[in-house]
Formats: structure tokens, C-alpha cells, sequence
């Protein structure tokens, strides 16, 4: 499993927090949609210092780091999620400089399963 370093943001004004949705895409596989609140896609400032409230996400499937990903929609194909099964889908919320940002020794992170048929 690819990890980072974890930035407890446990004191910053205002919490960051993720969700996904996977969107059954028509062409085959998903349209991952991300949500947060008080997080702000900075695709700009990736590698930088950090910023409270901004970064990017890291998709994970399965435990293996996939991508980065800078804005609310990603399409996952049913090749990127492998073989036929039932497959995790992880989002971690992350600083500018890559670290996973944690509340509480809590990684900020939302989680769903996708099933190939």
C-alpha cells in the first residue's frame, strides 16, 4: 500500500471532509464524483507549501495509489479496476505537499465499492 505522511488539521477553522459517488458511465465503468466541503482543489499549488483548506486527492484502488486527482470528476474504466469482483475505491484528501491530512490521527478519506461483471 502506498502511504504518506499524515498532517492533523484537527486545529485548522474549519475541517476538510470527502464523499464519493460512482456514477455508472455510459461508454463502460464510472464517473467517480468527489465531494468535500471546506477543500479547495489547488492544482496549482501541488508540490508547495501547505494551505490550510486546499490540495488535491489520491485515488487508491484495491490499496495501490492509482493518481492524484485535482477537481471533482474522475472516469474509472473497468480496466484501470482490473478483474471481475468487487473492487475498493479510496479518496484521501491531501495537502499540497502530499501529506495525508487527518483529523485526529483519522485519515480524511472516503471509501466505496465498484462491482465488474
Amino acid at each position: 500500500m502506498h502511504m504518506h505522511s499524515g498532517l492533523d488539521v484537527s486545529a485548522w477553522p474549519a475541517i476538510p471532509t470527502v464523499g464519493v459517488v460512482m456514477h455508472p458511465d455510459a461508454m463502460g465503468g464510472w464517473n467517480l464524483e468527489i465531494t468535500t466541503t471546506n477543500f479547495r482543489f489547488a492544482p496549482e499549488h501541488v508540490n508547495g507549501t501547505v494551505v490550510a483548506g486546499e490540495g488535491h486527492a489520491h485515488l487508491y484502488i484495491d490499496g495501490k495509489k492509482i493518481t492524484r486527482i485535482y477537481g471533482n470528476w474522475f472516469n474509472i474504466s473497468k480496466a484501470l479496476v482490473g478483474a471481475p469482483g468487487s473492487h475498493s475505491i479510496r479518496v484521501t484528501l491531501n495537502a499540497n505537499d502530499h501529506s495525508d491530512l487527518m483529523q485526529h490521527d483519522k485519515t480524511i478519506e472516503a471509501t466505496t465499492t465498484v462491482v465488474v461483471e
